[in-house]
């Protein structure tokens, strides 16, 4: 079924405007250069008047073009000059009726109107042109020259004899040829409609119904007319400038978004990722080196448990051992420390880097580790932090050393050494003058048996192996303290600043996302409107 096209263009780009409209407020975007109506201008409104004798139906044909209801019924009862806004920038007027005998000030009024006039519809009925109504379509028409730009419509159709049937219309155009010429119906794109019949036509309670009615109303020629009227006219040009500011605006739009913001949350993820994973990996190998030292430096005071070991040097050695562990696990606490207080200033440093157009939060809370910390934990620096594993270092300090000092403490050492080897008391008495085994001189001797030189490599042996298990318990105790630590002290400090800026990350993955949907929604809605201009300007 036909439509008028100009009611139909102006309607897709109202709908149009609305899409666009929708997608600006949907991602936020800055909607200052978008058109907020597709009004036009008054200089360049479409008006639409209607011409015509009394009682010709003009303003039922206005309700079946347009849907106005004017609210005029049968009659003479247009007594004035009616403007009905019409979509965007578009009038439908209503004009009383032409050389009456009762106004004949209506006629002054209908000119100034058809002064202002798109397209003039010129309605007459069935019965065709009388003596006024022919004089008057003439003096428009021929004598004005405003033929050209009028559509002549025939109303009430289904008052003839045979109804709305070619037969009926070509019998009314040959009447209607003798008052329009030199004109031709072609010219004034003669219309035969009965606008009842459409009306029955939308009420009908079937298809076939509906059908019949339609056709007998002549609507589709009706259309066919009008809208080659618009085409020839270029009226529809008219909605051209508002279309085209929105084409505009919408393509700025789609340059403006462009990927700097989705590499930007690329690159911050990466870099938040790879913060964790670093900070792991360092603070495991702090602690796996300082573990290893602990179980070295044990395993070095070991091997001085010989025997005919002399006292001091085994003394020395145990002594110096706990020494390098007190330094080993200084070392490690004073270096995790500077890695956590490190981790929170790159966070900073990077994240202002990669996204200066990022929520100015980010910048505010990362500009200082410290500034992120404070906001997390009361007032905690980066030096804070190192404080908290320093205190932590010391309580390691002397939980270990106290450990190795109760069990190996020089004296005890020596008296368990003495103990072991002493358990024969009654045998080590007797070839204690051989030189067998001695301690008083502060050398563990053995003599030449073989026997007892075996018995006491064994128990040297066995010795070595305690006190190496001993530092591998240590050196086991000192990594579980120092990751328990460490979580404790990466959940105070550093997952809330990482977990702000992935939630900041997050937040422009987000962005990102609305504005790839409105890109690609917008994009479409561009499609639509270069269709349109096409459709228009061919």
């Amino acid at each position: 079924m036909e439509n008028f096209k100009l009611d139909e263009y102006v309607k897709r780009s109202e709908e149009l405007l609305k899409q666009t409209q929708d997608v600006f407020m949907e991602c936020g975007l800055d909607d200052i250069a978008l058109p907020q109506t597709m009004e036009l201008s008054p200089d360049d409104a479409i008006r639409l008047v209607f011409v015509g004798q009394y009682s010709s139906g003009k303003s039922t044909i206005i309700k079946t073009l347009t849907g106005i209801d004017t609210g005029i019924g049968a009659g003479i009862q247009t007594q004035e000059t009616r403007s009905y806004p019409w979509n965007d920038g578009m009038y439908v007027v209503d004009t009383p009726g032409i050389h009456t005998e009762i106004r004949q000030d209506h006629d002054e009024k209908t000119y100034e109107e058809i002064n202002h006039s798109s397209l003039l519809i010129f309605v007459i009925t069935n019965e065709g042109f009388n003596d006024r109504i022919g004089s008057h379509f003439r003096h428009l028409a021929i004598e004005q020259g405003r033929g050209k730009n009028m559509v002549l419509v025939v109303n009430k159709m289904e008052r003839t004899s045979e109804g709305n049937t070619p037969e009926q219309q070509a019998i009314i155009a040959e009447d209607i040829k003798k008052v329009i010429e030199p004109l031709s119906p072609q010219d004034v794109y003669l219309s035969f409609i009965d606008a009842q019949s459409f009306i029955d036509a939308q009420n009908a309670d079937d298809d076939e119904e509906r059908a019949l009615y339609y056709q007998m109303s002549g609507y589709e020629q009706f259309y066919k007319n009008l809208n080659h009227f618009v085409d020839e006219h270029k009226l529809a040009s008219k909605i051209l400038d508002p279309l085209i500011s929105l084409r505009g605006a919408i393509v700025s739009s789609i340059q403006g978004m462009d990927r700097e913001s989705g590499l930007m949350a690329v690159d911050a993820s990466d870099m938040l990722t790879n913060v964790e994973s670093n900070l792991k990996k360092k603070v495991d190998e702090s602690i796996e080196e300082c573990t290893a030292k602990i179980i070295n430096a044990g395993a070095n005071a070991a091997m001085q448990i010989t025997p005919g070991a002399v006292q001091d040097n085994v003394n020395y050695a145990i002594s110096d051992a706990l020494s390098q562990c007190d330094c080993f696990i200084q070392d490690a606490c004073n270096q995790i420390g500077y890695l956590l207080a490190d981790v929170m200033q790159n966070i900073g440093g990077e994240m202002n880097e990669l996204s200066p157009v990022m929520d100015s939060s980010i910048s505010h809370n990362m500009a200082m580790p410290s500034i992120a910390i404070r906001e997390q934990n009361d007032n905690m620096s980066g030096d804070d932090v190192r404080n908290n594993l320093v205190e932590f270092q010391q309580q390691q300090l002397n939980t270990v050393t106290n450990g190795l000092q109760k069990m190996y403490q020089p004296q005890g050492f020596m008296q368990m050494i003495q103990n072991k080897f002493t358990k024969r008391s009654d045998q080590w008495k007797g070839i204690a003058a051989a030189g067998a085994f001695a301690i008083g001189t502060g050398l563990l001797i053995y003599g030449a048996g073989t026997h007892r030189k075996s018995e006491t490599e064994r128990e040297c042996e066995r010795v070595r192996q305690e006190i190496r298990k001993y530092f591998d318990k240590r050196a086991q105790d000192v990594r579980t303290e120092l990751l328990s630590e460490i979580k404790k002290q990466t959940e105070q400090n550093i997952e809330p600043v990482l977990l702000k800026n992935r939630q900041q990350v997050k937040a422009l993955e987000e962005e990102t996302n609305r504005c790839d949907k409105a890109q690609a929604q917008l994009k479409q809605i561009l499609d639509d409107i270069n269709k349109l201009i096409e459709e228009i300007q061919d």
